[in-house]
């Protein structure tokens, strides 16, 4: 199946939000989270990863908060950081554009609301990386509901 194209959202998404996009159905195929679950990530099969290329990745998480979107956590460990080593950085994945969101966007981007644009929404899901406060980017060592979930006692999985 041939994935619609939207070049001027795309540049709009990818260059003045820096956000990255990826075909829904990879997005389906790793993450398959209800509301409120959480289960770690695989983020290699993600853009995620090209980001996070060269860093020690000590954990990925994967946070249902709505029926709209996922927030995903990287935890990345760096020598440099000591005594807080842990670099949190986190993306927020929108499965779907939240009205409030749509027809602004449409605008920003110069595209038009047409059944090609909404196809094209259809067909990708939307990373973007997302604020972390600046008492959590770095840690001494990785949350304790994180290191539950890696220990398999997490509640959902991805």
């Amino acid at each position: 199946m041939t994935l619609r194209q939207a070049p001027r959202f795309s540049a709009y998404f990818e260059r003045a939000q820096g956000g990255m996009r990826m075909p829904r159905a990879d997005w389906n195929r790793i993450c398959c989270l209800h509301a409120g679950e959480v289960a770690e990530l695989d983020v290699s099969l993600t853009p995620i990863a090209a980001v996070a290329a060269g860093s020690r990745i000590e954990a990925v998480v994967a946070e249902r908060r709505s029926d709209l979107e996922v927030v995903v956590d990287v935890y990345r460990y760096d020598p440099e950081d000591e005594p807080l080593p842990i670099n949190l950085d986190r993306y927020r994945v929108r499965e779907r554009l939240p009205h409030d969101v749509y027809r602004p966007t449409v605008n920003a981007a110069s595209t038009e609301d047409n059944p090609n644009f909404r196809d094209f929404l259809d067909d990708y899901v939307f990373l973007e990386k997302a604020e972390v406060a600046r008492d959590e980017h770095h840690l001494p060592g990785l949350p304790p509901r994180v290191r539950e979930l890696l220990s398999g006692h997490g509640n959902g999985p991805a």
